[in-house]
Formats: structure tokens, C-alpha cells, sequence
């Protein structure tokens, strides 16, 4: 196993609404409600993570003109038989992505854009299961998997769930156990292998 700092941000598409953020240092997951772009980029700068997993588009659709509603990224999950919603959806959470990516804070870091959905279609994590609704058994099934520790206590809602998912996603990219999809032009997206 590889060492170093792993981070990871299941970002709210609203300013009003907390972003969750975890981090793995020494085997152990940290948690952190965090509130705006500056914030975050304050976060960033100061744990100095290796890597960082975002759980939001982090482009724009460029096909057709900018027509397209959807990435390349996108309509390969959709092949691979991974739901997911299209960035047309996201324009919320898509902009405030590209907006944080400004973030002084961010630009030594190596931001690589992951959907924690995909883990639970890769290792059949109650799939059919809503998050929002059912985090702890979806925690319970998901917590023996993970390759470090994290305290049940700290999975408070679906979105401490989606951080830490995305930080088990990040840990598969450190660890060479991931697959890329989408077009390098528009945006690439990390799934596991």
C-alpha cells in the first residue's frame, strides 16, 4: 500500500447547504462539514492532500456546439451500465465545481473528478437502495469493504456516506485499481476497475 494525504469532497450543489469532506491520514478517516468555496480551499490548502476526489462534474459538455446536455463521461456510464444524472441536471453543482477549481488553495493539489455511485454498482452495494433514505445500511454493507477505518458514528447522513465512498475512490486511484472514462478533452471520470 501506498503512502500519503487523500482527500475527498462530496460537494453541495447549494451555498446554504454544508459540503462533507474526508481525509485519510495514518489509516484513519477524518470528517468535516465545510460551508463556502473559501473554505474549502482554506481545507485544501492546509491538509495538502496528494490527491483530491471531487463527487461533481468538473467540465461542461462540448459535443455538438456545446448542445450536448451530457459528457462523453457521462454516456460511457450509461454503456457500462452505471446510472447517473447528466451535467445538464448539475448546472448548479457544475458551476460551483469550476468556480471552487479557482480556489488558490487547490492549484498544487492533483483534483481528479469521481462518482461514489459507480462503487456501489461495482461491489452490489444495495444499488437499488436510495441513499438519502438508507445510508446506514448502505454504510453497514460498505464499511467491512473499505481498506481503512472510519468511525460509524461519523456517517451522520448520506452525505458523510458519499465522501467517504469518494475517498475510497481516490485510495483506488492511488493504488492503480481504477478506470478512466470519458473524453481527456472535455473531462475524464475515475471509476474502479
Amino acid at each position: 500500500m501506498k503512502s500519503g494525504k487523500l482527500a475527498a469532497i462530496d460537494l453541495s450543489a447549494s451555498f446554504l447547504k454544508p459540503s462533507t469532506a474526508a481525509w485519510l491520514a495514518d489509516g484513519t478517516v477524518s470528517l468535516v462539514k465545510l460551508h463556502d468555496n473559501l473554505e474549502i480551499g482554506r481545507w485544501v490548502q492546509e491538509i495538502k492532500p496528494d490527491i483530491l476526489g471531487l463527487d461533481s462534474p468538473l467540465s461542461v459538455p462540448s459535443g455538438l456546439n456545446g448542445k450536448f446536455g451530457s459528457r462523453q463521461c457521462e454516456r460511457d456510464l450509461l454503456r457500462l451500465g452505471i446510472p447517473v444524472l447528466m451535467t445538464s441536471l448539475l448546472a448548479p453543482l457544475t458551476f460551483r465545481a469550476l468556480d471552487l477549481l479557482k480556489q488558490e488553495g487547490l492549484k498544487a493539489t492533483r483534483i481528479v473528478e469521481v462518482y461514489p455511485h459507480s462503487l456501489r454498482e461495482k461491489f452490489n452495494l444495495l444499488p437499488g437502495l436510495k441513499k438519502t433514505e438508507n445510508y446506514n445500511r448502505i454504510w453497514e454493507e460498505t464499511n467491512p469493504l473499505i481498506p481503512f477505518r472510519v468511525k460509524d458514528a461519523d456517517i451522520q447522513d448520506d452525505h458523510c456516506l458519499d465522501a467517504v465512498l469518494a475517498l475510497w475512490m481516490v485510495w483506488l486511484i492511488r493504488e492503480d485499481q481504477y478506470q478512466v472514462v470519458g473524453d481527456p478533452t472535455e473531462g475524464l471520470l475515475y471509476l474502479p476497475k
